[in-house]
């Protein structure tokens, strides 16, 4: 199995990682056989059709059907079948220069040619993102809570209810600031504010 992976930023800013699948490597790298030699035009039509240059679709085809490619060749026929036209920063790197692999996958970004990593404003905003639909489930089930109290008229579990709701609503602004000083991925990664108990 390659252990090259293929990066390129697509037009939303997004940085995509294509990972070459290991039966279309090893048939390019072996000895083919996944099309047959009677299927290549078919194939190749098939690929135009969807989208993929003529030249890349029939060099991948012929890569599957007869092989014998070396395991770079062979990611550079994947890499013109699968990255969009109009890419412009599409880099063959190893799998191990990928950054950080927990749930900031999307904070992901091409520093320069070849070099993956973390845009640590958008994880810190990923990260605020993920607090703020957790606060907003507390806070309905706050107003849950707060029903209960105002119909049973118990005034403390009213006040307590208050407290943790105003509690909840300035939690964004309070992890912001705890969120700024934090410059690990994993640490950013596993952050929990304190929630209102």
């Amino acid at each position: 199995m390659t252990k090259k992976r293929v990066v390129f930023t697509s037009a939303d800013g997004v940085l995509n990682v294509l990972i070459p699948a290991p039966d279309v490597v090893a048939a390019m790298t072996g000895a083919g056989g996944l099309v047959s030699a009677d299927r290549v035009e078919a194939e190749t039509a098939g690929l135009v059709a969807a989208g993929v240059a003529s030249r890349a679709a029939r060099d991948y085809v012929e890569g599957i059907a007869t092989g014998g490619q070396t395991e770079a060749e062979a990611v550079r026929r994947i890499q013109a079948k699968d990255v969009p036209a109009g890419v412009t920063d599409a880099e063959v790197i190893e799998a191990v220069a990928l950054p950080y692999r927990g749930a900031l996958r999307a904070a992901w970004r091409m520093a320069a040619p070849g070099v993956v990593d973390i845009d640590l404003d958008r994880a810190r905003a990923l990260v605020l993102g993920r607090l703020r639909v957790e606060r907003d489930r507390r806070l309905a089930a706050e107003d849950v809570a707060q029903l209960r109290a105002i119909e049973t008229k118990d005034i403390a579990s009213q006040i307590g209810v208050a407290t943790r709701k105003r509690a909840l609503r300035d939690l964004p602004a309070t992890a912001l600031a705890e969120l700024a000083a934090l410059t690990d991925p994993a640490d950013l990664d596993a952050y929990q504010p304190n929630w209102p108990a």
